[in-house]
C-alpha cells in the first residue's frame, strides 16, 4: 500500500508507513521519465502552495485509517490489487472514497496481450481450485 496525488503523480509517493517521499524531477527526467503534459496543463508542474503541508497534516492524523481501510476493501473483495481514490482535506467530512478501480490481470495493457494475461490468470486460479484440467501438464497439486 502506498499513495500518490492523482493531480501530481510524479511529484511524490506516500510510503506504507505514511511518510512522504518527494521525487527530484531532474532525477526522474535523467532516468527517462516523461511528464504528463495534460496533467501539467490542468494542474501545473508544481504543487500548489501549502498542499504538501496540508497533506502531511492529513497523513499524520488519518494515514492508518486510509491504509487499513484500503487494505480491508481489497481483502474483502478477494482481489490481488485495488486502487482506492481518497478525497482528502475537508475538516467537516474527513476522508471519503471517491472511486474504486480494479486493474488486475493486465487490464491496462494492449488488448491482445491483456486477453492472454487475463486467460492465464483465470486458468491458474481454476487449476488451483481443481476446476480446470489440462492434459499433458503437471497436476494442480504439483503447481
Amino acid at each position: 500500500v502506498g499513495a500518490t496525488l492523482n493531480t501530481h503523480p510524479q511529484t511524490l509517493w506516500v510510503t506504507y508507513q505514511g511518510f512522504i517521499q518527494v521525487w527530484n524531477s531532474a532525477d526522474l527526467i535523467a532516468r527517462g521519465q516523461v511528464r504528463c503534459k495534460s496533467l501539467d496543463r490542468c494542474y501545473g508542474k508544481t504543487l500548489p502552495p501549502g498542499l504538501l503541508d496540508l497533506l502531511q497534516k492529513v497523513l499524520q492524523k488519518r494515514w492508518p485509517f486510509l491504509r487499513d481501510s484500503s487494505e480491508q476493501l481489497c481483502k474483502s473483495a478477494k482481489l490481488d490489487e485495488l486502487r482506492v481514490d481518497w478525497l482528502l482535506g475537508d475538516d467537516k467530512w474527513g476522508p471519503r472514497i471517491g472511486e474504486l478501480t480494479y486493474m488486475g490481470a493486465g487490464s491496462r495493457i494492449t488488448p491482445p496481450l491483456s486477453m492472454r494475461l487475463a486467460r492465464a490468470y483465470a486458468a491458474c486460479h481454476l487449476l488451483r481450485l481443481g476446476r480446470l484440467h489440462v492434459e499433458g501438464t503437471a497436476s494442480s497439486a504439483e503447481l
